[in-house]
Formats: C-alpha cells, sequence, structure tokens
C-alpha cells in the first residue's frame, strides 16, 4: 500500500485563507503547455479520465459531474502537450474546455445559441386506416360452465366385506360370532354426477349384482346375490385443475336376493341402509374425458333368520376399490369475442415530437423531457448557470461558473490535499503531515459552521477488506487530529472507500501513488 500522498485532484480550491490555498494549489497554475507530458491515461469513465489527466499534467480541470455522467473518454498515451491531450479525451463528446484566469481548465458542455427551436413546419398528415382495437377476451368460465355439470363414469372395482358376525342358533347347535362369513368379488359400477356449483356435487352409483358365497365355520352353506348402491353428496378441491381430488359422504343401500341354502330354516335380510364415506382423484385428460380412482365404505348388516326368527346380523361394512373412466357434459360454449368497433385513429404526424417539447422525435437528444420544462435545440432542459443540473431541478440557480455542485445544483467543495504521508501499512500520521493539516485546521475555524467529509482511498494492490479497513483508519486519524485541535467532532465524518475509484492505471507505481490519496469534501454549501 505503501504512503498515502494527499494531492490535489479535482475540486475547488478552499477561498480560506489565502495562504493555505496558495501553498496547496500552486503547482495547478502553472502554464499547461509549457513543456510535453508523457500521458498513459486508459480508456474509462470520463470523469475518471479527467482526474487522470490532471494528475499527469500537474494541472487542476473543473468539470460538473451531470453532463460528464454517463460518457466514456477514449485511452490517450504518449508524449504531447497537456492540450492535446486533454482535446483528445473529448474529441467524441459534447464537452469542449476554456482556461480561466488562473491557468485552471474548466470542462463544459458546448454553450448553443438558442434557448428553445422553433417547432418544425408541420407537414401534411398522411390519413392512416384506423386500427381495430383489440377483442375483449371473455371472463374466466369455470370447469361447471365450461365443460358440464353432468359426468357418467363406468368403474371396475373389488368388493371387500369385513366379515363380522353375531352369534346365532342354528340346528343342530349354536354358531359362534364372526363364524358366517362371505368371499369378496370383482364387478362394476355405474356412476352418475351433477354439480351444483364448481365445488359442490351429488353422486348416485349403481353396483353390477355379484354372487357371494355363505359360509358358516369354513363350510359353504349356500349363496346369495349382493348389490351395493350408494347416493353420496361431494366436495371437490380443485375444481379447475387437472388433478381434482374430492371428499363424500351419505348413504349406502345393498340388496340381497337370490338365496339359497342347504338348510331350509336359514334366511337373509333382503334390504340393509347405513352412512356411507367416500374419497377419490378424478384427473382431466381433456374438455370432457377423465379417468376416476375412487373408494366407498359403507355400513352393511344383514340379518338372519332362523325359522323365521331374527338371530343375528352379518357385519359385512365393505371397502370398495374402483377405478375407471368418465365423461363430463352438459356445458354450454364458450362466447364469442367481443370485437369493439375500430375507433378514428387520428393521423400521425411525419416527424412526432413524443414530448411536447416543440423538438421532433428525429433530433430530441432527450425525448423524455417533462412538460412545460423550456429546452434547447438538442430538445434537452435548459442550464443557464452551466452546473449540470437543469433549471427545474436547480434548487440554487446561478451557480457561479467553476463551481462543483451537488444533484440539487448547490455548491459543494472538495480538496485533495498534497504532502501528507503515514508510516506504512499503518494509520499513523508522519511529521510531514502536520503542516499540511494544520492549514486544512485554519480553513475550518474560518468556516465554523462547515460540515466535512475525510475520505480515504488505496491501491488496488491487496485484499479488499484490508484495504477498506486501512482508508478507514487513516481516514479516522485525520479526523481524530482536527478533532484534538478545536474542530467540533459533530462536524467531522470519516469515510474508507479502500480501492473504489481511482483517478490513475494501477499498473504503474506513479499510478498507484495518484490512487493512495484522502480528500477533504463538504458536505453541504458553505456560508461565506
Amino acid at each position: 500500500m505503501g504512503d498515502i500522498r494527499l494531492r490535489v485532484l479535482v475540486g475547488l480550491a478552499l477561498a480560506a485563507p489565502l495562504s493555505l490555498s496558495a501553498a496547496l494549489l500552486a503547482p495547478a497554475y502553472a502554464q499547461a503547455d509549457a513543456a510535453p507530458v508523457s500521458f498513459d491515461i486508459p480508456a474509462q469513465p470520463m470523469a475518471n479520465a479527467l482526474n487522470s489527466w490532471a494528475v499527469q499534467a500537474n494541472l487542476q480541470v473543473f468539470f460538473e459531474e451531470g453532463p460528464v455522467r454517463g460518457l466514456s473518454a477514449p485511452a490517450v498515451s504518449g508524449t504531447m502537450l497537456p492540450t492535446q491531450a486533454l482535446k483528445a479525451l473529448l474529441a467524441n463528446s459534447r464537452l469542449v474546455y476554456t482556461q480561466n484566469a488562473q491557468g485552471a481548465f474548466v470542462v463544459r458542455p458546448r454553450p448553443v445559441s438558442v434557448a428553445r427551436a422553433a417547432p418544425a413546419p408541420a407537414a401534411a398528415p398522411v390519413a392512416a386506416p384506423p386500427a381495430a382495437p383489440p377483442p375483449t377476451p371473455p371472463p374466466p368460465r369455470s370447469a361447471r360452465d365450461a365443460e358440464g355439470p353432468w359426468v357418467l363414469r363406468l368403474r371396475a372395482n373389488y368388493l371387500e366385506p369385513r366379515d363380522r358376525s353375531d352369534a346365532f342358533g342354528l340346528p343342530p347347535g349354536v354358531v359362534p360370532a364372526d363364524q358366517t362369513r362371505t368371499n369378496g368379488t370383482f364387478g362394476a359400477d355405474l356412476d352418475l354426477e351433477y354439480y351444483f356449483s364448481s365445488r359442490w356435487s351429488t353422486e348416485l352409483a349403481l353396483n353390477v349384482p355379484r354372487n357371494h358365497d355363505l359360509r358358516i365355520e369354513g363350510a359353504t352353506v349356500g349363496t346369495f346375490r349382493w348389490m351395493p348402491n350408494y347416493l353420496t353428496v361431494k366436495y371437490g378441491f380443485n375444481p379447475e385443475g387437472t388433478l381434482r381430488p374430492y371428499l363424500g359422504a351419505g348413504l349406502g343401500v345393498s340388496s340381497f336376493y337370490d338365496f339359497s341354502h342347504a338348510n331350509g330354516g336359514l334366511g337373509l335380510t333382503r334390504t340393509s341402509g347405513g352412512p356411507a364415506l367416500q374419497a377419490g382423484l378424478d384427473i382431466r385428460l381433456g374438455e370432457h374425458w377423465l379417468v376416476n380412482a375412487d373408494l366407498k365404505w359403507a355400513r352393511v348388516r344383514a340379518a338372519v333368520s332362523v325359522n323365521d326368527v331374527a338371530s343375528g346380523q352379518m357385519h359385512l361394512d365393505p371397502l370398495l376399490y374402483g377405478i375407471g373412466v368418465g365423461y363430463r357434459f352438459g356445458g354450454t360454449p364458450a362466447p364469442a369475442l367481443v370485437l369493439p368497433l375500430a375507433a378514428a385513429a387520428p393521423a400521425a404526424p411525419v416527424d412526432p415530437d413524443s414530448d411536447g417539447d416543440g423538438v421532433p422525435d428525429s433530433r430530441d437528444r432527450c425525448p423524455d423531457t417533462p412538460r412545460g420544462v423550456a429546452v434547447d435545440a438538442d430538445g434537452c432542459p435548459l442550464d443557464s448557470d452551466h452546473d449540470g443540473v437543469p433549471d427545474y431541478l436547480d434548487k440554487c440557480p446561478g451557480t457561479p461558473p467553476n463551481v462543483k455542485v451537488d444533484a440539487e445544483g448547490c455548491e459543494v467543495e472538495e480538496v485533495v490535499l498534497r504532502g501528507v504521508t503515514f508510516a506504512n501499512n499503518s494509520a499513523q500520521l508522519t511529521p510531514e503531515s502536520l503542516p499540511i493539516l494544520d492549514g486544512v485546521l485554519a480553513v475550518l475555524r474560518e468556516r465554523p459552521n462547515a460540515h466535512a467529509e475525510i475520505r480515504g482511498y488505496t491501491d488496488a494492490r491487496g485484499a479488499d477488506a484490508y484495504n477498506l479497513a486501512l482508508s478507514q483508519r487513516r481516514a479516522a486519524a485525520v479526523v481524530d487530529y482536527l478533532a484534538a485541535h478545536g474542530i467540533p467532532r459533530e462536524h467531522l465524518a470519516a469515510t474508507g472507500l479502500g480501492k473504489a475509484s481511482p483517478v490513475a492505471t494501477n499498473d504503474t507505481a506513479a499510478g498507484r501513488a495518484e490512487n493512495r490519496r484522502v480528500t477533504v469534501q463538504f458536505s453541504r454549501p458553505v456560508p461565506r
């Protein structure tokens, strides 16, 4: 990192006392073309290039931030007069330079001779056919409206009974509990569902009758046919999506008939009803088709009689597993697109003026100027005091020439001192630095209301975190010195910026020395 040398780079000379200003800034008043200078300025933003030119030429340059913001400067290298190097930097920009009585250079936008361009004569409008507005898209439609409120399903299923039973009498003895059973069977059902709304519906499922064995203590004693049917109310969780799960609850009704048995005294009830539950999933395949997986449970208690006397119940309570396909129908056609009548469009001018500033778009270099703002011949807002801040945003109009301003057009002063050094890799001020800082003390005492920010910079060598911390400590050391000699600490601030904003190349020792610097900047306009 080496020593940080504080040099005058960019800004305004401090106004008082004059002896300090002369001592700090004397080299800036040298004749510009007294002798050729060896320049090595890489391509970079214009502000950095002007700072680098000032350092290498040992001259002072003033410029406003606004006009140079966003501009890039070409690389300039070789031995030449300082004015030749400055012309090369500004060659492809709208910037020019002048030299004031003190020998400092001032860079500003090229002056314009007119405050506002006269509106171009209007060309005869060319009639254009009116453009038809885009069709109005229909509002989103629910699945019930688009696909229909009815669903017809055909499912294959498997019925699995619970197989529990009461104990009941049967000659020659008594049948123990849970010894009267039947088998599970495959079958099919036909299902019809109607949606009352997008989510709520009712479903009727009718099963094909299926044959079952009646087994007592492991022996088949007869057969019967069983037809389980269901009526449920369902709630859908994702009615407009591709995957549409649902839950349902309702009534299960089972019919038993064609009962045959070896013992003429054994009988079986014909009908059993009870609560039913349902869960399932529809998967949408298209506008009408879907596949379905479904699970139902019902409470089914078939009464068994012996010699026409009720003796107990079979607790069948079956689970019904089903899978199948469905078709949804009954929807209404989508409404036709609403095509509004085409409105007659105004004829477009040959050369429009989008922001209405009197400068056609083809010549407007500032095409988004706010309405009512006075502009120059290029369509850009006027800047009467040439401080880089347009008049309509300038809170300090009439700023004197060559004064650096902030974003609101008010004066900001900044100096980069030279002659102050620190111990290597340290924030300890060397004795040679103290006279320079004493001069800064004298200036601040003349301006008791000034608020100053001390900024520390390093070159690009070393780790970012280390450089940032070192620059912060060195800036803080300058603040500590000024505060120890009577400047209110609340009027001072220290900021370490590390490698940020180099003013010269970091590829040479001389360039790195220029980048190791500390600046003093006033953060608000200073009363005179």
